[in-house]
């Protein structure tokens, strides 16, 4: 007997045992046996429809507990490994991000001894230009103050000579006078070389020059105050 035959039996069991109490009618009463048996009866069939239904209930309940326990340890698992990926992620994360922080500040120093360096070689760039220069002007000055020196005292030895023409013989004036020829030409010489070299520096403080613009258009942006040329005495 299903549930709703045993519900249907159960209503119109009452429904009869309800009307039957009002009648005393003798006549009624093997109906009345009957229709208590079969109330019993129906109560007997509910009952054991009612136990069947709870032996179902409490069997779907345990299927659906392990069921439910089952997926709540795959869960767990499921969790764990996500929170074991997420605390992975988070490490690695601040690994790449205290890699970044140290690449920022290693080119934050390389720009500053960058721009350190660029200093130092425009300074020394317009030192060593000024040293040149004043290196070229001096060597100018003496060269002047050499050559002077050098016909003041010829001219003074020539002078001499001449002076001492009238008494002397003129082979010893001969003498004398290509002796002071062949100074006068080793002096040229050495004024040649020393004319020689200075055009060599004045080379070197052009290629000089030439590097500094070279740095200037490659982009070190060096500013060079070119000091003034003093002028030769």
């Amino acid at each position: 007997m299903t549930v709703i035959e045993s519900d249907i039996v159960w209503m119109l069991t009452r429904i009869i045992c309800s009307r039957l109490h009002c009648f005393t009618d003798p006549r009624l009463q093997p109906l009345s046996e009957y229709v208590v048996k079969l109330e019993q009866y129906a109560h007997q069939g509910h009952e054991q429809v009612i136990k069947q239904l709870q032996n179902e209930h409490f069997q779907t309940i345990s299927s659906l507990n392990l069921r439910h326990q089952q997926e709540k340890e795959i869960l767990n698992r499921m969790n764990g490994q996500t929170e074991a990926e997420l605390i992975s992620e988070r490490e690695e994360n601040a690994r790449l991000q205290a890699k970044c922080l140290a690449v920022e500040a290693g080119q934050k120093e390389r720009d500053e001894k960058l721009s350190k360096l660029r200093h130092e070689s425009k300074w020394y760039i317009h030192l060593l230009n000024h040293r040149k220069e004043e290196e070229i002007s001096g060597l100018h000055r003496k060269y002047e103050e050499t050559i002077e020196q050098i016909k003041a005292q010829h001219e003074d030895e020539i002078r001499r000579l001449h002076e001492e023409n009238a008494t002397n013989d003129k082979t010893d004036v001969d003498i004398e006078l290509e002796t002071i020829r062949v100074q006068l030409e080793m002096a040229e010489k050495i004024l040649e070389d020393e004319r020689a070299e200075m055009n060599k520096e004045r080379l070197e403080v052009e290629e000089l020059r030439a590097e500094v613009d070279k740095l200037k258009n490659s982009g070190y942006n060096i500013s060079m105050e070119s000091s003034p040329r003093k002028g030769r005495k």
